[in-house]
């Protein structure tokens, strides 16, 4: 889903993403994430509180945001490499480097800004019964067949 995502985006189009830290957030997502995005961010759910860390425990999930860049890196530098590789959850072991900071409940004081666009996007239907294809377009022409 990440390359479907990617190819989507325009160059310095805002990707933003949660993922669960301990299965997806693997060495292919990183070297992924680190060849094609830049500006990358991620802050972790929940504080250090005990009843937090459960819930934590549980999804492991981290939010991740990131700017597409123009051309993708032939490979991710290893400081990133090591900061990416950090946001890793292990249960054993906790985090692989330093954690994300929690996610935070106000706005951040660098914003990421989305790019305008001309293009308009395109919609491809993969499957719909008929009364969704009929309501779909109604929608578009104002009357049905």
């Amino acid at each position: 889903m990440l390359k479907q995502v990617t190819e989507a985006l325009l160059p310095g189009g805002v990707l933003v993403t949660i993922v669960p830290a301990r299965s997806s957030w693997d060495n292919r997502s990183i070297r992924y994430i680190g060849t094609h995005y830049q500006a990358i961010q991620a802050w972790r759910f929940f504080d250090e509180s005990a009843q937090a860390a459960e819930r934590f425990a549980t999804f492991t999930q981290i939010v991740v945001v990131a700017i597409k860049r123009t051309a993708p890196l032939l490979r991710v530098p290893d400081d990133l490499r090591a900061t990416l590789h950090g946001w890793r959850w292990d249960a054993e072991h906790g985090w692989a480097g330093a954690a994300p900071d929690e996610l935070p409940a106000t706005p951040i004081p660098a914003r990421y800004q989305v790019p305008g666009t001309a293009c308009q996007p395109i919609w491809t239907l993969t499957s719909a019964t008929d009364d969704e294809l009929f309501t779909f377009i109604e929608d578009r022409l104002g009357s049905t067949p």
